[in-house]
């Protein structure tokens, strides 16, 4: 990708530097947009390293997402 106008909130895409799927959350500034992973604090992503998530990796990722919804939250004491 080169500009953060090609970018849709909520779609999700292939951080080239992280090396995983992250989902698209909101506009930074001409050359960074805010991502998420499995709704963990949001960072500022360059849109140079950012690629349109294959279907494959889309299907990992919701499954990933499906697998961490069923783990039950830690108890803190």
């Amino acid at each position: 990708m080169k500009q953060t106008k090609e970018i849709r909130n909520g779609s999700l895409y292939f951080n080239s530097v992280l090396g995983r799927v992250e989902r698209a959350i909101g506009k930074l500034n001409s050359a960074r947009v805010w991502t998420t992973r499995h709704e963990n604090a949001a960072t500022a992503v360059r849109v140079k390293n950012l690629r349109k998530a294959t279907s494959n990796e889309v299907d990992d990722y919701i499954d990933e997402s499906k697998m961490l919804k069923q783990v039950p939250a830690r108890l803190t004491v």
